[in-house]
């Protein structure tokens, strides 16, 4: 296991998708705003932040899941910097640092979750993985067991593999729910990392290997879904 001390040990993310259907040039915008300026500013202008990244669903092409097609993640430094960010955003007045304007096609966007973690355990290092699989789960004893033994099966497969084929993966309790409206944010989580990050293996092939094996062993799982990483941690933080 992965000593906490080394990584952040609150995360703040962000699920965001098109509220209304995107053109092509549209959706090229948005994405290039939200992956060159837009996670490096909430980052820099938020106390405590100290490292961000983003995530794109697998199935984008999908218009119905239990998580978003899109998952920013902001590391947060201390529990009293989570405290702040909450208290700022909580209020009836919102506090929010100015934000470089999107393109037209930014207020299209609807955010999903918004939602504060606490870091329960981190099994390996989650940067440099390419595909993530994030598994969705109850804060009962079905889905205790079932992080549980995702965590285990992580470390035990990362002592015998070479740094760019060890499994990573970190456990996340929820902190508190900022916005919600779907009811899809679950009690707790855990985030794997793919294997694979040589480029070795077709990354279509190796992750869908990857996906049924944690599947398989997910059996207290409310939901699973892939992503791919669209952004690398940007900053100098403590990353998961």
């Amino acid at each position: 296991m992965t000593e906490l001390a080394s990584v952040a040990p609150f995360v703040y993310w962000i699920g965001m998708e098109p509220g209304e259907p995107l053109t092509p040039d549209e959706l090229r915008d948005v994405e290039q705003h939200y992956n060159t300026v837009h996670v490096a500013e909430v980052v820099d202008r938020n106390p405590g932040f100290v490292s961000g990244r983003r995530w794109i669903r697998s199935d984008a092409e999908s218009s119905s899941s239990a998580s978003p097609l899109w998952l920013a993640m902001y590391d947060i430094d201390t529990r009293a910097a989570a405290d702040a960010y909450l208290d700022r955003v909580s209020r009836k007045v919102r506090v929010s640092p100015e934000y470089t304007a999107g393109p037209p096609a930014w207020k299209k966007l609807r955010a999903r979750w918004r939602v504060v973690w606490e870091v329960d355990t981190a099994v390996g290092d989650l940067r440099g993985c390419e595909r993530a699989v994030l598994l969705g789960l109850d804060a009962d004893p079905a889905g205790d067991a079932a992080a549980g033994d995702m965590l285990s099966w992580a470390g035990e497969r990362s002592p015998a593999a070479d740094a760019e084929s060890a499994p990573a993966a970190v456990r996340l309790r929820r902190y508190r729910t900022i916005s919600d409206p779907d009811g899809t944010v679950p009690r707790q989580c855990v985030l794997l990392g793919t294997p694979d990050r040589s480029g070795r293996a077709a990354p279509g092939a190796a992750f869908d290997a990857y996906s049924a094996e944690v599947r398989g062993r997910s059996g207290g799982g409310r939901w699973l879904r892939g992503y791919r990483r669209a952004v690398r941690d940007v900053g100098m933080g403590r990353p998961i």
